[in-house]
């Protein structure tokens, strides 16, 4: 029996539970995820890492290694719940709000770019001094512009690594192909933010359209 097999019987069943790492803040990635599989755990909620609070500063959670680290968490079964930012949305001073925005950003940014469901952000304080009913109208106006930013569809798709988005591409290779088409296909990678490093991309691209190509029945030159 494979090895592989012989540790995923090991494993103990996994109930839906899940811990934030606010409880483990000097264990580095490699020991959250050798804890969380050991003892059963089926959820990660990400609130630090190894002394950094900011998770989008995480080096396993950015650039190339972003994408060595979703595959290290399918090969456990794990998940990652949510992403615990610090932002809050009940901060007055304009500027200091602009600061808790951005933050909030780049969480939702990166939750897209690891496919997470949830950004968990503060909205539970009451300043001293001021009406509870103008706080609340501002953590309400808060989370929503949180929440416009989030909206999927539109400007705000995001690059996917070739075959794992939902444009049909291996599709448009036959169609091309048995149109003719003799050109070239070319890979537009615009670098941004949460999306992998052209070290990564562009491997994969050659791989992945040479696969779709051949099956398309398309000759190598």
């Amino acid at each position: 029996m494979a090895p592989g097999l012989l540790k995923a019987q090991s494993r103990p069943a996994r109930y839906p539970i899940s811990f934030s790492t606010l409880g483990c803040p000097a264990w580095s990635w490699k020991t959250i995820l050798d804890n969380a599989d050991t003892l059963g755990y089926a959820g990660i909620e990400l609130r630090g890492i190894a002394g950094e609070m900011d998770s989008t500063k995480v080096p396993e959670l950015s650039g190339t290694r972003l994408a060595a680290t979703r595959k290290d968490l399918a090969a456990l079964g794990l998940v990652v719940s949510d992403l615990g930012a610090s932002a809050n949305m009940h901060q007055k001073d304009q500027a200091a709000r602009q600061q808790q925005f951005d933050e909030g950003r780049r969480f939702i940014d990166l939750a897209q770019a690891m496919g997470v469901k949830y950004v968990r952000m503060f909205g539970d304080r009451f300043p001293e001094g001021e009406p509870r009913d103008d706080v609340l109208k501002r953590v309400v106006e808060g989370f929503q512009v949180m929440a416009e930013h989030a909206k999927p569809g539109g400007a705000d798709r995001r690059y996917t690594l070739l075959g794992a988005g939902e444009v049909p591409v291996a599709e448009q290779v036959k169609v091309l192909a048995a149109g003719g088409y003799q050109g070239y296909y070319s890979f537009e990678w615009e670098k941004q933010p949460g999306i992998e490093e052209p070290e990564v991309a562009f491997p994969h691209y050659a791989k992945t359209m040479a696969a779709y190509l051949a099956a398309a029945g398309v000759k190598a030159g």
